[in-house]
Order: C-alpha cells, then sequence, then structure tokens
C-alpha cells in the first residue's frame, strides 16, 4: 500500500502499496466537522463499504482521478490489516483508534499527485484528537480555507503539503505535491479545501 500521506516511514509508499489487496472492517462515520463531541459510529464497520463511501471518483474534483498507472491506488484496510502491512507506524492510528481505513492514489493537472487516507475512529473525541495529535507532532499551523483549525491544519514541506482534518467521526489525511515548496506560501491550501469539502460531502 502506498503511503506518502501517512508518516515518514510510509512515505516511502510505493514499495509499500505494492501489498494490494482489500480490506473488511469499516464505516458509519457522522457527518459536519465540529472538534471533540460524543457523536459515535452505530451497526458494523465494514472496509469495503467505508472504501467506497469515501473513494474519490473521476468527476468529483474536475481534474482529478485515481492513478491509472498504479495498480494498487486503491486498498481498504481493517485496523489489524494495517498493522499486519506495516510494520511500525500503523500503531500511531491504531492506538489511537483507528478501525477502518481507505487508502487512494490520484492524479491531478499534471505535475499534481494527491494520496488521501480515511480513517474511521468510531467518535468524534477520538477522530479529533488524532487530529491534535498530528498538529503537534508536525508543529502543523497552517489554516485551510473555509475550515476552523480545530478541525483541519495543514503542515507544509519543501516537497508539498498535508492537510490533518476530522469530519464527526471520521479523520483524514490528504498528501499533495505537485506545485513546489509549500513551506513559505500555500499555493497547495485551495485544493486542499476542495478535497476536504468533497470529503465533508461523503460523510452523513
Amino acid at each position: 500500500m502506498q503511503s506518502r500521506s501517512i508518516k515518514t516511514v510510509l512515505a516511502l509508499a510505493p514499495l509499500l502499496l505494492s501489498l494490494g489487496g482489500s480490506g473488511c472492517g469499516s464505516n458509519t462515520a457522522g457527518t459536519g466537522g465540529g472538534a471533540g463531541g460524543t457523536t459515535a459510529t452505530t451497526g458494523p464497520l465494514n472496509a469495503a463499504d467505508f472504501g467506497q463511501k469515501y473513494k474519490f471518483s473521476a468527476t468529483d474534483i474536475a481534474g482529478w482521478q485515481q492513478d491509472p498507472s498504479d495498480p494498487g491506488a486503491y486498498v481498504t484496510y481493517t485496523g489489524g490489516e494495517l498493522v499486519q502491512s506495516i510494520d511500525g507506524a500503523a500503531g500511531i492510528y491504531t492506538d489511537k483508534g483507528a478501525m477502518v481505513m481507505m487508502y487512494q492514489s490520484l492524479v491531478g493537472p499534471d505535475p499534481q499527485i494527491a494520496v488521501v487516507w480515511a480513517m474511521e475512529f468510531g467518535t468524534e473525541a477520538l477522530a479529533a484528537a488524532m487530529v491534535d495529535w498530528e498538529r503537534t507532532d508536525k508543529t502543523a499551523t497552517v489554516s485551510i480555507p473555509g475550515y476552523s483549525n480545530s478541525v483541519a491544519i495543514g503542515y507544509g514541506t519543501i516537497s508539498g503539503f498535508t492537510v490533518y482534518a476530522h469530519v464527526k467521526t471520521s479523520y483524514f489525511e490528504v498528501q499533495l505535491s505537485g506545485l513546489g515548496d509549500q513551506t513559505s506560501t500555500c499555493s497547495e491550501c485551495p485544493v486542499a479545501a476542495k478535497f476536504l469539502d468533497i470529503l465533508s460531502s461523503k460523510t452523513n
């Protein structure tokens, strides 16, 4: 599973994504996007269903589609499957409550690319806590247009930009690259907002 978006270890993704596969175990995530709260999922979790809920289609954002050159561009996992597939880094998420996950690699207007992770945490408080952990760990401070910093926060590097967000019980990481150094500017911020808008619309 390619994991350019989940942590530095997972960022060496093309090697990991060759794991391929699909998981079983997924969603019933809530909507909206405040921090904290007691909103919780109900019903059984199924990774395949969760993945289909958040999977981006070629019509969701103009010019973006799943990477046709990558046979592992879309994968779903239960927490246990992710831990088995990735040594070390997966525990950062599963230990904090992630139950099922979706990974998708997309290509946009050349040379832009995106890696999207969606995870179900079961409660809004746990999903918000995951965002808070990333905010502290990365010293992330970049605001995303249209979103409060308690819901979404961004982190720029010389190679790209990652946004960490939650919408009720679901947690998201979107890593973008292709528009150059994001440490002193944020040309990726409007792009990140588009991705979050779609992910939010898929959360119900």
